[in-house]
């Protein structure tokens, strides 16, 4: 009887085991995956995005006690988008501004190139084909609240939509709009060095197209958009001021109206001449201006933002008549609040010796400002507008005045910002001198002879770098140039967007697979060099077969203040006997035109190329959606400059003759777009 008893109660121990198992996986659901190519049983649950389930072929599972979802389920579904890249095994969530990335199998994760360790080591994963990812660190850097409704056992997913949108900056030249989705209180300060009006907005989160926006009035230099902070959430507006003045800001329901007081800016101008020519214009106010040169005749010309002329005069004319000035002409256009004085120069000068600067409200024009003079022999300094060669010629002199041993070497001091230079006395026999340079890069050169050895110093500008080219006893020779090699010295700012690139091919011509992008740049880099050629600085958004994405093509147009936009493509249709130029440009009254005169842009450099090439006339056409040509804060154009289809056309493109007339027809659109804003 005791054995069985003992059997019953193992019997009956066992059964209870076995019932309650069975009770606890009623609530935990499994499904059967493939999973690091072994076929197993994982739990799985559900995800509800504001009160609905999202449904899809392959349900979120719970792999070591985090919740892994399918990535376009969870993506998707909050307004991101998803690309696979096969090779790296690595899977992008794009959604505004920000990218995240993950890779199969790695418990590192990037937001925007910062790495972050994923919650419990839990990579994203491959499970029965599907890309599944952690749903709570996705949620959470796409700005969703997550939560776990345990009862239930549910990922329970709301959007964070109690917020007002900064929707979009609108400005003219005394005020600015800020639109937003929903009205919302704000609080105002200013601050000084340097001025700027900053509005913070509460409860808000940043959504406009652009964080900065180039405006360059008479009050308004920039204005800036960021997120302030997110906990609470608020959004910062701040307005670079050329000036602190009176303003006033108004509510009229979603839109917040800053309206700025400003004062009158004039001019007055005069040229004088003591050692040298000199044309000084001087302002009541500092104000933005750009400066270029045009030929035929031979011209120097500035553009004086919001700046009128002294005394309400519309124009000014006068003859100078001088070596290097003839005259000079001043006219006033009250519609774009701005004075352009044109300066008629002597023929045959060379623009490397003049010199625009400048110091606090005057601009001065320095004619012959290179004349340096350098008693000794033995040292040449040669100048040009992107860098400067300074040489000091080696010789024997006395091979007794020194020991073997020798005093040579160049050091930089940084304190006092120049370069020192210390040269046996056998090799060399200087005076002491001090040379004025005052050009781009050196203030001035000091020679001073020593008992062994001859010291030079070359004071530098600020941002100048220097390279020693040579230095062995026949000479020493320095190269100076600036820091950032894309300064600009006042003149006109071209962009160059060479179409596609990289990844992208552009269009294929099905006649012999030439590529788009092959064709966009080798014309790019022919206008590039012409453009540089007179006088223009530029920016290429590519100068070899990279791809830079559209938006980065121009942020990298408007960050540099660029005054046009060029971008080169080259048309394919299906159809073979379709050939011709046509030019695309943003319309004036859109909604991202913000003033810009693209359709007149559009319409001279058309008609250019038209003229140069004598290709068919396909017309200029309004494009609302071109990004390169919808984004840019300068007028803009996208020139299609002929067709891969059509095989008498693609010969033409292909050869560099009819490549250069392409581009002396954007070169002269430009030119004359210019000019007609005089």
């Amino acid at each position: 009887m005791k054995r069985l008893g003992s059997v019953f109660s193992l019997f009956l121990i066992i059964f209870c085991l076995l019932a309650n198992l069975g009770y606890a996986n009623e609530s935990v659901l499994e499904g059967s995956f493939i999973l690091d190519g072994k076929n197993v049983k994982i739990p799985i649950t559900k995800v509800k995005l504001d009160g609905n389930y999202l449904e899809g072929d392959v349900p979120p599972v719970i792999l070591n006690d985090r919740t892994l979802v399918p990535v376009r389920l969870i993506s998707e579904n909050l307004g991101a988008k998803v690309s696979w890249d096969s090779k790296e095994y690595k899977v992008h969530i794009q959604k505004d501004d920000k990218e995240i990335v993950l890779k199969i199998d790695s418990y590192k994760a990037y937001v925007n190139e910062k790495e972050y360790i994923l919650p419990d080591k839990v990579p994203a994963k491959l499970i029965s084909d599907r890309t599944m990812v952690p749903v709570r660190f996705v949620s959470e850097q796409l700005g969703v609240d997550v939560d776990w409704d345990s009862a239930n056992r549910v990922v329970v997913l709301k959007n964070k939509n109690d917020y007002v949108k900064v929707e979009n900056i609108e400005y003219s030249l005394d005020e600015v709009k800020i639109k937003l989705s929903d009205i919302t209180t704000y609080k105002h300060m200013t601050l000084v060095n340097p001025d700027r009006l900053i509005i913070d907005l509460q409860n808000s989160k940043m959504n406009t197209p652009k964080d900065d926006y180039t405006v360059n009035g008479p009050m308004i230099k920039n204005i800036r958009v960021s997120q302030f902070t997110e906990n609470p959430m608020a959004s910062r507006v701040v307005v670079d001021l050329n000036y602190m003045n009176e303003y006033n800001i108004t509510q009229d329901k979603n839109v917040i109206t800053i309206k700025f007081k400003i004062k009158d800016n004039y001019a007055k101008f005069k040229f004088e001449k003591n050692s040298k020519e000199e044309f000084i214009v001087n302002r009541d106010l500092k104000s933005t201006y750009k400066s270029f040169y045009l030929e035929g005749p031979n011209r120097l010309v500035l553009d004086l933002y919001n700046t009128k002329i002294y005394g309400d005069n519309q124009s000014e004319d006068k003859e100078i008549n001088q070596k290097y000035v003839k005259s000079y002409k001043a006219y006033y256009y009250e519609d774009e609040h701005r004075t352009r004085v044109v300066l008629t120069l002597k023929e045959g000068i060379d623009r490397n010796n003049i010199k625009i600067t400048e110091n606090q409200n005057d601009i001065k024009v320095l004619f012959d400002f290179l004349d340096i003079k350098i008693d000794n022999e033995a040292i040449k300094y040669d100048f040009n507008s992107k860098n400067s060669i300074f040489e000091v010629t080696k010789k024997i002199v006395d091979s007794e005045t020194s020991s073997d041993s020798q005093n040579n070497s160049i050091e930089y001091d940084e304190w006092e910002n120049k370069i020192k230079i210390n040269i046996d006395n056998k090799y060399v026999n200087l005076k002491d001198e001090e040379i004025k340079v005052d050009d781009y890069f050196v203030k001035n050169i000091d020679v001073e002879e020593k008992s062994d050895y001859t010291r030079i110093n070359i004071y530098l500008k600020d941002n100048v770098m220097y390279k020693v080219l040579n230095e062995d006893n026949k000479s020493v020779q320095i190269k100076l140039y600036n820091e950032e090699e894309s300064q600009r010295k006042g003149k006109y700012l071209i962009a160059i967007d060479a179409g596609h690139g990289g990844k992208d091919p552009g269009a294929v011509s099905p006649i012999d697979k030439t590529r788009e992008k092959d064709l966009t740049l080798e014309i790019s880099k022919l206008l590039n060099e012409k453009l540089i050629k007179n006088g223009y600085d530029t920016i290429m958004t590519r100068t070899g077969d990279t791809y830079p994405e559209l938006k980065e093509r121009t942020s990298m147009a408007n960050k540099s203040d660029a005054d046009l936009f060029i971008s080169i493509h080259i048309n394919a249709v299906s159809k073979s006997d379709i050939h011709g130029i046509q030019t695309l440009y943003y319309p004036n009254d859109g909604e991202y035109a913000n003033g810009r005169d693209n359709e007149a842009l559009a319409k001279i450099m058309h008609e250019e190329l038209i003229n140069q090439t004598g290709a068919v006339d396909r017309k200029i056409v309004k494009r609302p959606n071109l990004v390169v040509i919808k984004y840019t804060e300068m007028p803009s154009v996208l020139v299609e400059c002929g067709f891969l289809t059509n095989s008498n056309e693609l010969k033409l493109m292909k050869s560099q003759e009819y490549q250069e007339k392409l581009v002396d027809g954007i070169y002269k659109g430009l030119q004359k777009y210019i000019e007609g804003q005089q």
